[in-house]
Formats: C-alpha cells, structure tokens, sequence
C-alpha cells in the first residue's frame, strides 16, 4: 500500500509541475481501465469525499441566518461516499465520451488512452479539492481548472488529435467535464443542504 501510495504522489506532481513531458510515457505505458481506476483513481477520489466530510460534519459550513452548522456524522459519511462513488463515474463517463467524439476531431479513437486522459486530467480537481475542508477557503478549489491546461497536450499526444482540432475537441471534453462536475456537486449538495435544514 505504502508504494501504491509513493507511486501515486510521484505520479500527481509529475503531472501538474510538467504534464507534457508525461504525456508520451503515459501513452506507452500497458494498463487496463480497472488499473486506471484501482491503482491511481480512488487513491485521489478519495480526498474530496475526505474534505467533504471533515468539512461538513466537523468543521461545519456557515450558513446565511443559521451561522455554523454542521451535518450528524453519519450524514457527512453518507456525503463522502456519495463523492467517492458519483466522482469515479463521473470520470468514466467524460472518459467515454472523449473516446466516443474522438472521430469527429479526427483523433485516433482508443477507449484506453481516451480513459487515461480523463483519469490523469482529473488529478488536479482531485487535489485541490483538499480546500474543502475549510468551507470558507472553497473557492481555491478554482484550481482545478488546471485540468483544462493538461488536456490540450493529452489529447495531442493520447488521442493523435491533430492540432488544427484539438482546440475544439478540448472544448467539447472541457463541457461534457463541466456538465458531469456540476451533477455531483449539486447532487452531494443538495444532499448535505437538505440534512441541515432538517437537522439531521
């Protein structure tokens, strides 16, 4: 466990202190998508479920005439798997879709590497999703945006996309992402909102 972890910490900085040079190893590396999933994915899925649940239930969010509240333990561990299991799928499916559109872009379809780019894209929205915490701090989480960044280049050098039609590709991925972002989100929300207002 303790390597699996190095390897993933190694990995993670890596790819956000320099994502094009990785791009081409990670191309060439022989991997299945369960592995993408087993041995990277839930090891950083797991730190928004964390902050989401140390955030809520222990820390407490300020609420507008409520002041802090926080939601029963039991809920925010509800909360935190609901973040773990929804984010996993949410990157299955935005990787489906890079693999389903890559014919209209002229990219080299290829459900393994279109996974990878949407398991090794999502490192940063994983990390920063550390701020969550902090609920007032939240809005750092904004870095996960570097995802956008990393994209342009996996999708060059994953997807073969020729650069004339990356731009448009990373756009139409950079939606589907957004979209399936915005459903956990408000899913997990409204779930976290729903168990203040009731108090538990």
């Amino acid at each position: 466990m303790v390597n699996k972890i190095k390897s993933v910490h190694e990995r993670v900085r890596a790819l956000i202190l320099n994502p094009a040079a990785q791009w081409q190893a990670i191309k060439s590396e022989n991997t299945t998508i369960e592995d993408l999933f087993k041995k990277y994915a839930v090891f950083l899925a797991v730190i928004p479920a964390i902050s989401i649940f140390i955030g809520s239930s222990i820390i407490g969010d300020e609420i507008p005439l409520m002041g802090a509240e926080k939601v029963p333990m039991v809920d925010g561990l509800i909360a935190a798997v609901l973040c773990f299991g929804f984010g996993l799928l949410a990157v299955y499916v935005v990787g489906l879709a890079i693999n389903y559109f890559a014919h209209y872009f002229e990219a080299k379809a290829n459900p393994i590497q279109a996974m990878k780019v949407a398991v090794y894209c999502a490192t940063p929205f994983w990390v920063s999703s550390i701020f969550f915490i902090y609920p007032p701090l939240s809005f750092l989480a904004i870095v996960r945006w570097y995802s956008v960044y990393m994209g342009y280049s996996a999708l060059t050098t994953l997807m073969e996309t020729p650069k004339d039609k990356v731009a448009s590709y990373l756009t139409l991925v950079t939606i589907c992402a957004l979209v399936a972002m915005l459903i956990v989100d408000s899913f997990v929300g409204r779930f976290l909102m729903h168990r203040l207002l009731i108090g538990g």
